[in-house]
């Protein structure tokens, strides 16, 4: 069985070059550092860093400004 996804269904995907970006990153207890996800508005960011910082398991989060 095969799946076939029509143009108007297929996730949008825009090149936005000229818009800032902030990377929301997490350290585990081993030091490894994961992206968790980019967004356009730093506020964003933070309120998905606070909701994930809420949790009982302690880890470190923080944001990164992306060059445009």
């Amino acid at each position: 069985m095969s799946v076939v996804q029509e143009p108007w269904n297929r996730p949008l995907e825009i090149e936005t070059p000229d818009l800032p970006q902030f990377e929301l990153w997490r350290q585990d207890d081993n030091a490894n550092e994961f992206l968790i996800q980019t967004f356009h508005c730093r506020q964003e960011a933070l309120l998905k860093m606070g909701r994930l910082a809420m949790g009982g398991h302690k880890q470190l989060y923080w944001i990164k400004s992306r060059a445009s």
